[in-house]
């Protein structure tokens, strides 16, 4: 008998099917991002508990930190806007001397600029007790007063000179701003470990007790089939297995030998005074 071969699709039943199938792709990828999204969520609820059960204070939440982080972030605002009304300037000057094919694509952009202009001002800045460097309030003094010169409209040229000058002083302004940041985090940093160093100190040796027990088990567990096989029988490992982990064995060694991982780490843990 001659076999059966299915109808093929017609041209609507093929766009149908791979209408279904991009739909099913679509939907898995979704489930698959949403599942993402909530393991990184769970992570970081968990870390969040940690770090208050440590005492651990986030750098960004440090008081002196939190007016630095607000001029950083207002600086960085400010320069957002600059490059896109000088990319806005730019655009339209080129739009008004020719119309080229790519005319849609540059208006779009323009579109693009002029909600970033749009955006609210950056978040409220207060002076730090300690004051700020003068590259910073020199920046933020520009900023200021480019809001006011924006009342007073310049034409094209002057206003990109003048955009141009703000750009290069508010840059300045941002990279002081970060190394007055980096200088706080480091010193923020230490004093956190410092508070750390007990609690840490006590899962170091923890961890050191976990080896040795994992290590000494790991030997009698040697021993046995060793003792086995000397008594003149042939290896059972269908009913007497080498353990999975036998790397990890060898590769911790045993305490007695002085070159061991093991050993190194006792030898680290004494150094330090964790141990004695």
């Amino acid at each position: 008998m001659p076999r059966y071969s299915p109808r093929p699709l017609t041209p609507d039943e093929q766009l149908v099917q791979s209408a279904e199938r991009i739909a099913h792709d679509a939907a898995a990828a979704e489930q698959w991002a949403a599942a993402s999204q909530q393991t990184v969520d769970d992570e970081i609820m968990r870390l969040r508990k940690l770090q208050a059960s440590l005492g651990i204070t986030r750098f960004d939440a440090q008081p002196a930190a939190v007016p630095l982080l607000r001029i950083q972030r207002a600086l960085a605002s400010g320069l957002a806007k600059i490059d896109a009304e000088i990319d806005l300037i730019s655009i339209e000057q080129y739009l008004a001397r020719s119309g080229q094919s790519n005319k849609q694509a540059l208006e779009e952009r323009a579109a693009r600029r002029r909600a970033v202009l749009g955006r609210d001002a950056g978040p409220t800045v207060q002076q730090p007790a300690s004051g700020l460097p003068p590259e910073v309030q020199r920046a933020l003094d520009v900023l200021a007063n480019d809001q006011t010169a924006i009342q007073r409209p310049l034409k094209p040229a002057g206003r990109l000179a003048q955009l141009q000058d703000t750009k290069v002083i508010v840059a300045e302004g941002i990279r002081t701003i970060d190394a007055q940041l980096e200088e706080l985090r480091s010193q923020a940093a230490y004093e956190q470990a410092t508070r750390l160093q007990k609690r840490h100190g006590e899962l170091l040796v923890e961890l050191f007790r976990t080896a040795q027990r994992f290590a000494e088990k790991a030997a009698d567990e040697q021993l046995l089939r060793a003792t086995f096989a000397v008594a003149g029988y042939q290896p059972r490992y269908d009913l007497l297995p080498a353990p999975g982990v036998l790397g990890a064995t060898l590769l911790l060694g045993r305490e007695t030998h002085w070159d061991s991982q093991l050993s190194h780490y006792r030898r680290f843990l004494e150094e330090r005074g964790l141990l004695r």
